[in-house]
């Protein structure tokens, strides 16, 4: 694959080796969103116990990366999968995604990147 395959609009598939080291990242272009990644970024690991108690969105975002998780869309598609990063619009980067409608498996996707503004929450899920 050349570039990454868009899907329905709301979900891009890269290739392969999308989310190691020297591939494309999530980047961020306006103030607001520098600042909330320099506050997440700066944040000791000490303002985050992994206790299963986040004290912010932020806390608990950061405390699921890497770890299994279930993103809902807007459109009520959900997509099961390990959260490998995200940024502060709510973009999302997922390995070994599954697309889920209706409660039943329709796609697998492998790595996977949905867009931020189509997303209507992100929960953690049991292990895979």
């Amino acid at each position: 694959e050349t570039g990454p395959a868009v899907i329905s609009g709301r979900l891009t598939r890269w290739p392969k080796s999308s989310i190691h080291p020297g591939a494309p990242r999530l980047t961020h272009t306006s103030r607001r969103a520098s600042a909330h990644r320099h506050a997440t970024d700066t944040m000791s690991d000490d303002a985050a116990p992994d206790t299963g108690a986040a004290k912010t969105p932020a806390d608990f975002l950061k405390s699921i990366r890497g770890k299994p998780v279930v993103v809902k869309l807007n459109s009520g598609v959900d997509y099961r999968g390990i959260l490998a990063c995200l940024d502060g619009y709510m973009n999302i980067a997922m390995e070994q995604t599954e697309e889920y409608v209706n409660g039943q498996l329709k796609n697998k996707y492998g790595d996977a990147f949905i867009r931020g503004n189509n997303v209507l929450y992100i929960s953690t899920a049991k292990d895979r």
